[in-house]
């Protein structure tokens, strides 16, 4: 009976771990659209990078429009948008048939826990873009 006792208390404080379970960091969304219409064969981009240039997620379009939806650690971000000119058929993946880089857009985001912001890749008539922040 003794033994009983000293074990329950010892597998409790074993079982319980040192510093409990971990928390999460708090995180917000980030919703990135479009508005405008891209000209027709050109791969557009859109990249989240921290405000140190370090990227956090990357996709392409090679067809729009272009929507992303992140998860993201509260903080400040940049949202980056470029396009580059396809010879025929725009490439899902690869360089094959890519232009040479054509325009470059970008903006900065604030993502605060339990927020959802949104920015979106405005495309003007022959494939200039600006990022607005909403």
């Amino acid at each position: 009976m003794n033994r009983f006792r000293i074990l329950v208390p010892v597998a409790a404080v074993l079982l319980s771990g040192c510093g409990g379970s971990p928390t999460a960091a708090p995180t917000g969304t980030l919703d990135v659209g479009q508005e405008g219409t891209a000209p027709a064969h050109t791969a557009w981009y859109v990249r989240i990078e921290t405000t140190d240039a370090e990227p956090v997620t990357e996709h392409t379009y090679p067809e729009p429009p272009i929507k992303l939806t992140q998860q993201l650690d509260a903080g400040d971000y940049r949202v980056v948008s470029w396009n580059r000119p396809c010879a025929d058929v725009c490439p899902s993946s690869g360089e094959k048939g890519l232009g040479p880089l054509s325009q470059v857009c970008g903006a900065p985001v604030t993502v605060a826990e339990g927020t959802r912001v949104s920015a979106t890749v405005v495309i003007g008539t022959g494939g200039t873009c600006s990022v607005r922040v909403d």
